[in-house]
């Protein structure tokens, strides 16, 4: 430390103090669900600190392809030799990508720099982004005529169920670390990574050229080489990112032919109750059939339908009939 620049050690102090700060926070969190917000703040500012420092990077890399760009369509398509056309139309282009230049890009070079960019690795700054967007700029509504366990004290920004503190937590440390030259906390950012569902690119790539078709059923559930199966169509649709019709369309042979067994009872309930209610009346009533095969079976005990119709129902996506469903079953 004390052989770097002084404003290196400034920052670096800086870095290591909003971590504390926001790993605080994060434990406060844990049990209070207080401090979900602020926590993803501070540790996103951390990210936004060192992007900072690359911010110069992406400058130079921006004027040397636009000079080189600007030379060739001048020179080449209309025969211009002239320096102060060059230099206006690279003022106006500059201009323009002015506005591209946010928090994105810079947080996304830092990582590429530092040999952490990946197609996953972007999924998730880029998810954390939204968080952090919502929560700075107060966009998103925060009432909930809904709610779902784990009950929190007050309302959030962060509406995603599914979204977890301590991922924004090990790439900020791993960040700061890789900043640093060290080797420190990245046996945790592997496995991260390792967890992490593969980008919606993926998904949209399976659906378009049809990999499902094939594909076992066994397979499907499994997930192909890109690590799209079951569970990541699933938590996609979830999200609202994937839409019912292709959803259905990448699990109609699935459906179809799936065996029920009891290792695969909780993705089939969440694949049924989704397709119980699709216009394609094989599918439906294939999916009808698995759902009263789950609700008489020896292994329905390990969980309950009703916390599947629940959390749908809070994510806006009632299932009509299993609702009715259970309500029948209910009454008997």
């Amino acid at each position: 430390m004390q052989a770097m620049p002084e404003e290196k050690q400034t920052l670096i102090y800086s870095l290591l103090d909003r971590w504390r700060k926001a790993s605080y926070l994060g434990e406060q969190n844990e049990d209070s669900y207080l401090y979900e917000d602020e926590a993803v703040l501070a540790y996103f500012h951390i990210l936004e600190l060192l992007g900072n420092q690359y911010g110069s990077m992406i400058d130079l890399d921006a004027d040397q392809k636009v000079q080189s760009f600007t030379r060739e369509i001048l020179e080449n398509v209309f025969f211009i030799d002239n320096a102060k056309t060059n230099a206006d139309l690279v003022k106006l282009i500059h201009t323009t990508l002015s506005a591209y230049k946010s928090v994105k890009p810079k947080i996304l070079r830092m990582m590429q720099e530092q040999g952490m960019l990946e197609p996953k690795s972007k999924a998730l700054i880029e998810r954390f982004l939204e968080y952090r967007n919502a929560i700075a700029h107060g966009q998103v509504n925060l009432y909930e005529d809904k709610t779902i366990y784990p009950l929190k004290p007050f309302f959030t920004h962060i509406k995603d169920i599914y979204a977890d503190i301590e991922s924004i937590r090990i790439v900020s440390a791993r960040a700061i670390g890789a900043f640093l030259g060290t080797t420190l906390w990245e046996d945790q950012w592997h496995e991260l990574i390792a967890s992490e569902l593969p980008p919606f690119e993926y998904v949209q790539l399976f659906n378009r050229q049809r990999v499902y078709d094939k594909m076992t059923w066994q397979q499907i559930e499994a997930g192909n080489n890109n690590g799209v199966g079951v569970d990541v169509l699933i938590h996609y649709y979830s999200k609202g990112t994937l839409k019912l019709m292709p959803f259905g369309q990448a699990l109609a042979k699935y459906i179809r032919e799936v065996e029920l067994q009891e290792e695969n009872a909780m993705l089939l309930l969440y694949v049924a109750a989704i397709l119980a209610d699709s216009i394609d009346a094989s599918v439906a009533e294939r999916s009808r059939e698995l759902l009263i095969a789950i609700k008489d079976s020896e292994f329905q005990a390990r969980f309950e339908m009703r916390d599947v119709l629940k959390e749908l129902t809070y994510q806006g996506k009632e299932p009509q009939w299993l609702k009715s469903f259970l309500i029948e079953r209910a009454v008997r």
